[in-house]
C-alpha cells in the first residue's frame, strides 16, 4: 500500500437508528480529564518560606518528565521563543489531527477509520461522517526527522481515538505512543506511553495552533538505553504559555512559563499558588507576588 495515500475505512452495518442490526463497534468512552483540568484552574498549596523548598524540589523533578515529551532537559532550555513555548510531542499530536484533512505523503502514513453509529451528518475537515461515532487514527512517528521516509518498525506508532457527536468533535482525544521515536537534543529516545489530551478552543483543523492542549502521560521513556518512568501532565496554552502541575504533599501549585510581552524574547516564570500568583527569579532564588511580598529559599 502506498504511503502517499491515507487509508480510509468507513465501517457501518446500519445507517438508521431504527435498524436492529448490531452496530459495527461501540464508541469507546473517553477518559475523564475534568478533575485534572480543575486542578490547573485551582492550585491548593500556598507558596511560603516553608513550602518554597518543597515546590522547587518538585519542579526540578517534574521538568525533565515533561521534557522527555517536549524536547528539553532543564528549566533553562525549555523551547520558548518570540512565539511562545513549543513542545515536540504536541507538534506530533497536531500533525496527527491535521492528517484527518490531508492525504498522506512519502514521509507519513496515516490510517483513518471513522466508525459510523448514527445518521446525523458531521464534517470534520473534508471528511463527512455520521454523528456520534469516532475516528481511530494511526500515524507513524517521524523519529525526530520528518524528511525521512516513514518507517513503522524503526520509528513506532501513535494510535489515537477522536470521538464525535451529532454536531461537534469530542473534547478529549486519547490513545498510545507505541515505541515512538523522538529526539531530546541530539539524543534518540523512545516513548511508550498512554496519553490523554483535552483540547480547549474552537476545533478547526485549519487552525490547530489556536487550541490549548492539556496532556497526561502514563508510561516509560527509553533514553541512552536506560528506561525511565514517564508519569506527568502539563498544559500547553494557545498563547504560548506552558504550565506544569507540581505536587506538594497532598496539594499542588502550577508552574508557568510565558513571555514578558508579545514578540518579546524574555521569559516570565513563576507559580500560581493558593495564595496568589508569583513571579520568580530562579537565579536569585526569590519569588514575588502581585502585592510585592517576597519569598526566598
Amino acid at each position: 500500500m502506498s504511503p502517499r495515500v491515507p487509508v480510509l475505512f468507513l465501517l457501518f452495518s446500519c445507517l438508521l437508528l431504527a435498524c436492529a442490526e448490531k452496530l459495527p463497534e461501540e464508541k469507546p468512552k473517553a477518559p475523564n480529564m475534568e478533575p485534572l483540568f480543575q486542578d490547573y484552574q485551582t492550585p491548593t498549596a500556598p507558596l511560603t518560606v516553608e513550602t518554597a523548598p518543597l515546590i522547587m524540589e518538585s519542579l526540578l523533578q517534574t521538568i525533565p518528565q515533561a521534557g522527555y515529551f517536549c524536547g528539553w532537559t532543564t528549566l533553562e532550555d525549555m523551547n520558548c521563543g518570540t512565539a511562545g513555548c513549543t513542545c515536540d510531542g504536541i507538534t506530533q499530536i497536531r500533525d496527527l489531527l491535521d492528517s484527518i484533512d490531508k492525504e498522506g505523503t512519502a514521509t507519513q502514513t496515516l490510517e483513518l477509520e471513522p466508525v459510523r453509529t448514527r445518521t446525523q451528518a458531521l464534517t470534520v475537515g473534508s471528511v463527512e461522517v455520521e454523528g456520534d461515532g469516532f475516528f481511530a487514527i494511526t500515524r507513524i512517528c517521524d523519529g525526530g526527522d520528518s524528511s525521512q521516509p516513514a518507517n513503522a518498525d524503526a520509528n513506532g506508532l501513535i494510535d489515537m481515538i477522536l470521538g464525535f457527536s451529532a454536531d461537534s468533535v469530542d473534547q478529549v482525544v486519547w490513545g498510545k505512543f507505541k515505541k515512538c521515536a523522538m529526539k531530546l537534543g541530539q539524543q534518540d529516545l523512545l516513548i511508550d506511553s498512554e496519553i490523554d489530551v483535552r483540547w480547549d478552543g474552537d476545533f478547526d483543523l485549519a487552525k490547530l495552533t489556536d487550541l490549548s492542549f492539556l496532556v497526561e502521560l502514563r508510561g516509560t521513556v527509553t533514553l541512552a538505553e536506560q528506561v525511565h518512568d514517564l508519569h506527568t501532565d502539563f498544559n500547553a496554552l494557545s498563547n504560548g504559555e506552558f504550565e506544569l502541575r507540581l505536587p506538594v504533599g497532598e496539594q499542588h501549585v502550577i508552574f508557568y512559563t510565558t513571555l514578558a510581552s508579545e514578540g518579546a524574547s524574555a521569559l516570565v516564570q513563576g507559580f500560581r499558588a493558593a495564595n496568589g500568583n508569583w513571579t520568580c527569579d530562579f537565579a536569585a532564588l526569590t519569588c514575588q507576588d502581585e502585592a510585592g511580598n517576597s519569598v526566598g529559599w
